[in-house]
């Protein structure tokens, strides 16, 4: 027998280039948010399987913005600065470099002040006794694709920046 119940679960999609007020609109939800962006190499990193039992959002909030830092340059700097720009009003005219400096401070920001979340591995219970088997795993055999390709030892640095 199934009890009464009420399931609300509203949803906004936002898609394109016109999110120039997202920012502000995601800080009334609080810590109720789950926020995508980008082509979806990050959820390949690896501790989204049996190395730990985390939730998806707070490893994805963890792994991010060490991931734009690692490989934020002039090559990926056009993608950051659109998210800069349109996620969190960055200024335009600023140069594309800068803008997605100020964007990854800023998310990292929102996830880790704004929201509360727990902003490193250690936090969370992960020492770094698995990286080198969960970079293997995700590279699979080669690289792994996305705004820059990367390498084992690439997803490893990674990890060692969220220590």
């Amino acid at each position: 027998m199934i009890n009464n119940f009420i399931y609300s679960a509203p949803t906004k999609i936002y898609f394109g280039e016109s999110l120039e007020n997202l920012g502000s609109e995601l800080k009334q939800y609080g810590n109720r948010v789950l926020m995508t962006y980008g082509g979806g190499s990050i959820k390949k990193i690896g501790l989204y399987d049996a190395f730990y039992d985390i939730t998806h959002g707070l490893g994805l909030a963890i792994l991010t913005p060490r991931w734009m830092e690692y490989i934020l340059d002039e090559t990926t700097a056009p993608k950051f600065y659109q998210f800069g720009v349109n996620v969190f009003g960055i200024d335009k005219d600023l140069p594309a470099l800068e803008v997605g400096k100020k964007a990854i401070e800023m998310l990292s920001d929102f996830f880790f002040n704004t929201l509360g979340l727990k902003s490193n591995l250690t936090e969370i219970g992960i020492d770094d006794s698995k990286f080198e088997i969960m970079a293997k795993k995700s590279c699979g055999n080669g690289m792994m694709p996305g705004y820059k390709q990367l390498n084992q030892q690439d997803v490893e640095n990674i990890f060692k920046m969220c220590r």
